[in-house]
């Protein structure tokens, strides 16, 4: 979900919010998600910023302030607690948060390439077409990427067209 009430969300291009994850503002602090950035199912990011090429795992949360540096990959249930800034090609986990290492040229190419094939796989498996969606309109669809649920998922800038859903035949 994209809830931009009181100051903005924006979101760059290739990349994708999944299932149950939020990304909300508070009156000081948008939020700002990068480009090919891949947002793990359940994630919280609330007023921070995230850079360009960074993959953040699934339940985590990033608090009021946090600015998490380039192509930087967050563990799944990391807490970052508020005014953390990140340097540049870290590993972070744990909660609270802790800077573990930093990534080297193999982890930070995956992190890039996730974020294409998670843009590339809806056109491609779901007979989607990929469209221009404005900041508006995206603040107010679902930003998740499952299957079945009734408002189009938004993958960055772009979003997958309605489409029919097969009925499931009885087991």
């Amino acid at each position: 979900m994209l809830r931009g009430d009181v100051n903005r969300v924006v979101v760059g291009h290739h990349t994708n919010i999944q299932d149950n994850a939020v990304c909300h503002v508070n009156v000081p602090a948008p939020c700002v998600v990068g480009n090919y950035v891949t947002v793990g199912h359940g994630a919280i990011l609330y007023g921070c910023m995230v850079r360009d090429e960074v993959l953040i795992g699934m339940g985590a949360i990033l608090m009021d302030g946090v600015v998490v540096g380039e192509q930087s990959i967050i563990g799944a249930a990391a807490l970052l607690t508020g005014g953390l800034q990140v340097p540049p090609r870290s590993l972070v986990y744990g909660a609270p948060d802790k800077v573990i290492s930093k990534l080297g040229e193999k982890e930070v190419a995956q992190i890039r390439h996730w974020a294409e094939e998670y843009c590339e796989f809806w056109p491609r498996n779901c007979g989607a077409k990929l469209v221009t969606v404005t900041l508006e309109q995206a603040s107010v669809r679902s930003a998740n990427c499952g299957y079945g649920f009734d408002r189009p998922p938004v993958c960055g800038s772009v979003r997958r067209s309605p489409r029919e859903v097969p009925a499931r035949k009885p087991l």
